[in-house]
C-alpha cells in the first residue's frame, strides 16, 4: 500500500497561477497512480459552510479551480461531492 502524499508550499496570495503551478507540481510529484487511469475524479472539497474565504473555513475557491482547471486539461470528467455541515444551503456554499 502506499503511504499518502503531503506538500506544504507557501504562497503569498491565491493567485491562481500560483496555486495552479503548485497543484501540478503536486500531483508530478506523487509519480504514477491511479488518476493517470481514471476517467472520472471525485473532488470532495471540505464545504463546511457558507463563510467568505477569507475565514479559511472551507477549501478556498482558487484552490478549488486550479485542480478542477487541472484536472479537466488532463481530460478527467470532474465531479464535486460534499455534505455540508450545519443547515446551510449547498448551492450557496
Amino acid at each position: 500500500m502506499n503511504k499518502p502524499k503531503v506538500a506544504i508550499r507557501k504562497v503569498e496570495a491565491y493567485y491562481l497561477p500560483e496555486i495552479r503551478a503548485a497543484v501540478e507540481d503536486f500531483i508530478t510529484s506523487a509519480g504514477p497512480g491511479r488518476l493517470q487511469t481514471a476517467k472520472t475524479v471525485l473532488l470532495k472539497p471540505n464545504l463546511l459552510g457558507d463563510f467568505p474565504p477569507e475565514r479559511a473555513v472551507t477549501t478556498h475557491p482558487i484552490v478549488l479551480e486550479a485542480i478542477i482547471q487541472y484536472l479537466l486539461d488532463l481530460g478527467k470528467e470532474v465531479w464535486l461531492g460534499d455534505s455540508p455541515g450545519g443547515s446551510g444551503n449547498i448551492r450557496q456554499i
